[in-house]
């Protein structure tokens, strides 16, 4: 909530590198804070661990940066509404994430046959990734699960001029 209401940008105003650089130094700050706390409360042990694993989980995420920037590209979303795009994504992204640690670690502990298919699926994939020579980004629009949710829902080629996440238009 925070993010949205302080640090988003105003209405018409575009990002920047600048406010991007900001941005991304305010909330490593905030997450050290957060450490200090951990380090305060539960020791050097847990601040250590928990430290290791922010800095793994923001390296991650930085595959994610380039991600978005192909779904932008391919999707010529206006540049006042990426900041929007960005949010709700990434919270969409963390509320999802928390339904499939708490589904997938039940299901893991009950059904070890699950691990190896994943497993397996994981190493095809990278070994399919590895492989192949090609180096040119893929049209997202092309992707199948894309296509079938074009084919079922009421979605249109264009963008709201308002940055309305849901519109409704006039035949």
């Amino acid at each position: 909530a925070f993010d949205a209401c302080c640090l988003a940008p105003r209405r018409g105003a575009e990002g920047g590198g600048a406010r991007a650089h900001l941005h991304c130094v305010f909330w490593f700050l905030v997450g050290l804070a957060f450490n200090a706390g951990v380090w305060v409360t539960l020791g050097q042990t847990s601040a250590l661990a928990w430290f290791d694993g922010y800095v793994l989980e923001y390296l991650l995420s930085m595959d994610n940066v380039f991600f978005f920037h192909v779904v932008f590209r391919a999707y010529a979303t206006p540049a006042d509404q990426v900041y929007k795009a960005l949010f709700l994504g990434i919270l969409g992204a963390v509320v999802l994430r928390l339904g499939f640690y708490w589904v997938g670690a039940e299901f893991f502990r009950s059904a070890w046959v699950v691990q190896l298919l994943f497993g397996a699926v994981l190493v095809w994939s990278g070994y399919h990734t590895a492989v192949s020579g090609d180096d040119e980004d893929e049209d997202p629009r092309r992707n199948l699960s894309m296509r079938l949710i074009t084919r079922c829902l009421p979605v249109t080629d264009s963008y709201d001029p308002g940055g309305a996440l849901f519109t409704r238009r006039e035949p």
